[in-house]
């Protein structure tokens, strides 16, 4: 490597650090909003600069020199939803439509290293999964006829969102049900 080479690249760097740091003293994150019935998780100072830096090594030294836009930011909207809550046991259709709002806006936050909606979204994620681990250990107790004909989809991948926690309540009644008689086949006692 030669002089001008490496020289090159240290201007790059440097380039880089200043742009970041400018960037960490001028904008300010914006209010996490709470979610109420849990202790919420908030970024701290240290996952905020990470964000700038890793939008920043992407969108300078990935070969493909790619720009965090709109469609990018949709596309990791849809895959950190996706990482949470797969088969959609935990978000209702509210709570999808309420996260709307941050589709196109991920890239503009974290190249300010704003992690207020993703960490809201998980705060989310996190009470409704309490409230699904409450009902369900509510339910095991439950009598159950296990000669009725029930119909329980267990990939919900490809189902809609439900619109209620009532409609949640049923398919999560369903997958107990479900387990309970998974047990009896398997011959366990606790079933």
């Amino acid at each position: 490597m030669d002089f001008k080479t490496v020289k090159e690249m240290l201007r790059r760097i440097f380039a880089i650090t200043f742009t970041a740091a400018v960037l960490a003293c001028t904008a300010s994150p914006k209010a996490q909003k709470p979610v109420e019935g849990i202790p919420n998780i908030k970024p701290d100072e240290q996952q905020s600069l990470v964000a700038k830096e890793v939008v920043g090594l992407i969108e300078n030294y990935n070969y493909k020199k790619i720009k965090l836009n709109d469609s990018i930011s949709s596309l990791i909207f849809d895959r950190y939803i996706k990482a949470l809550d797969p088969s959609k046991y935990y978000f209702l259709e509210s709570d999808i439509k309420e996260f709307e709002a941050n589709r196109n806006t991920l890239d503009d936050d974290l190249r300010i290293g704003d992690l207020s909606a993703p960490f809201y979204i998980f705060n989310v994620y996190l009470k409704r999964y309490n409230e699904r681990v409450d009902y369900s250990i509510s339910q095991i107790k439950a009598k159950y006829d296990f000669n009725q004909n029930d119909t329980y989809v267990y990939d919900r991948e490809k189902m809609p969102w439900t619109k209620s926690t009532a409609e949640l309540n049923d398919i999560w009644k369903k997958r107990v049900k479900y387990e309970l008689v998974n047990l009896k086949i398997a011959g366990t006692e606790e079933a």
